[in-house]
């Protein structure tokens, strides 16, 4: 019993049912990016890997990932594949600084081709008028 008291068990640690997924760039380990990982629900920062999808993978995996539900994250398709693969169906929101981009880019360029319509002297004027 005493051996089996000393043994250490590795501990898989218990994702919970939100987290949280994004880049950030910053300047440590010799990489420009680098993600956080964030419990939603306890607002607490839980891990700071590597942009790359491997590593995320690795840690997601080394997890037990049975209760995550939702995961809010960027578009990034290669990060989108990954949490779909590991995470049994989550529900996958896009968070709102990255919808509210791609809406406004929408709309810029819906913007842009109205403009082009335009004869030149009006287009002149609206060049560079986002109104």
């Amino acid at each position: 019993m005493r051996l089996f008291d000393k043994r250490r068990m590795p501990i898989r640690r218990q994702l919970p049912r939100v987290i949280a997924v994004d880049e950030f760039k910053g300047n440590s380990n010799k990489t420009r990016f680098h993600t956080i990982i964030v419990d939603v629900e306890k607002k607490e920062i839980m891990k700071f890997p590597d942009r790359c999808v491997e590593t995320l993978e690795k840690y997601f995996e080394s997890c037990d990932s049975s209760r995550v539900e939702i995961v809010v994250m960027d578009m990034y398709k290669a990060l989108k594949k990954a949490v779909q693969s590991i995470f049994d169906k989550p529900f996958i929101i896009a968070d709102r600084f990255h919808f509210m981009r791609q809406a406004y880019w929408a709309l810029d360029a819906v913007r842009r081709d109205v403009q082009k319509l335009f004869k030149k002297e009006h287009r002149l004027i609206t060049k560079r008028s986002k109104t």
